[in-house]
């Protein structure tokens, strides 16, 4: 009897978690994790805003590196290209939260001091990629290995 007990409230929780996240349309844990994620801010103005709760956040200026570069193309299932190679590596190798992004961005020199921040612009801008780091090691090991 406590077997037959034990599945039925198995049961009842994934009853109970699908219909949470169906609730906020995501199709995983990882999914909803990654939407609603508090140490981000989607409404922001500029990329340090954005990134509110990343300390350590890299930017991908040069459109000549790997991560910008076509690896394979599987026809009309779709195209592998370096920075899925790069995210699978960072989220493999790291020991807390990471984020990539790819953002429409134009870099402004706001105190005009030499500081520069970039701002997201949705109507003008370069397209460039971002990794944000809660961990100062996983950062360091990440420049180490794709900077």
């Amino acid at each position: 009897m406590g077997v037959i007990f034990q599945r039925l409230k198995q049961r009842w929780q994934a009853w109970q978690d699908r219909r949470f996240l169906k609730r906020h349309g995501c199709a995983s844990w990882a999914e909803y994790h990654r939407i609603y994620d508090p140490d981000y801010n989607i409404r922001a103005c500029c990329i340090r805003d954005f990134y509110h709760g990343y300390p350590h956040v890299y930017c991908f200026e040069n459109h000549n590196h790997y991560i910008y570069q076509m690896i394979a193309d599987y026809g009309p299932g779709g195209c592998r290209y370096g920075h899925n190679v790069v995210h699978k590596w960072a989220e493999e190798h790291s020991q807390d939260k990471v984020r990539f992004d790819f953002h429409r961005v134009n870099k402004f020199d706001h105190n005009r001091m030499g500081t520069y921040d970039w701002d997201i612009n949705e109507i003008s801008g370069q397209d460039l990629v971002f990794a944000a780091f809660k961990n100062e090691r996983d950062y360091l090991m990440f420049l180490l290995r794709w900077a």
